[in-house]
């Protein structure tokens, strides 16, 4: 998907079409470029279609129902998530790092992952496997999930041109 669909979906739909390829977006499905929304959205905020602030937020949130989604799977069904995990080389090595992240840093190596294109999407099944406490898990990628948006949407907002 490019950013001139977006916008142009955007144009038709409004904020949800956003809201929807985030939540989607976090559900680390194969195939699905990542990575494009944010920068998206505020390339749309930018060019006067959405507020900017009121989009944060409704972006943020489905992220965090995203993350709270693929927790809970991870939680609830961690053999299965795990062995699916460990069964792919690359998934493997990625699935390591994080669990030695969260392992070495806790709330800590929670939030500087959230903060790190590719392992911002893939840390909550580590942190769901880990069984990691909601109390630690939900305030902590609320936070960095609000950053990483902003920055995001920010860069999209102020270089416009360089997307379109």
């Amino acid at each position: 998907m490019k950013i001139a669909e977006i916008i142009e979906f955007t144009e038709r739909y409004g904020v949800v079409i956003l809201a929807v390829l985030v939540y989607i977006e976090y559900l680390n499905i194969p195939g699905f470029p990542g990575g494009i929304t944010m920068p998206a959205a505020g390339v749309v905020a930018g060019l006067g279609y959405i507020p900017f602030m009121s989009t944060l937020i409704i972006l943020s949130v489905f992220a965090m129902l995203s993350q709270m989604t693929v927790y809970g799977v991870s939680y609830l069904f961690s053999d299965t998530v795990k062995n699916v995990c460990l069964k792919y080389g690359k998934t493997s090595e990625l699935y390591g790092k994080t669990v030695d992240m969260i392992d070495r840093r806790g709330a800590g190596g929670l939030f500087a992952a959230r903060l790190i294109p590719v392992v911002r999407t893939f840390i909550s099944i580590p942190a769901g496997l880990m069984k990691m406490r909601l109390r630690e898990y939900i305030p902590v990628s609320a936070a960095a999930t609000v950053i990483f948006t902003a920055i995001n949407m920010i860069l999209g907002y102020f270089f416009t041109s360089i997307f379109i």
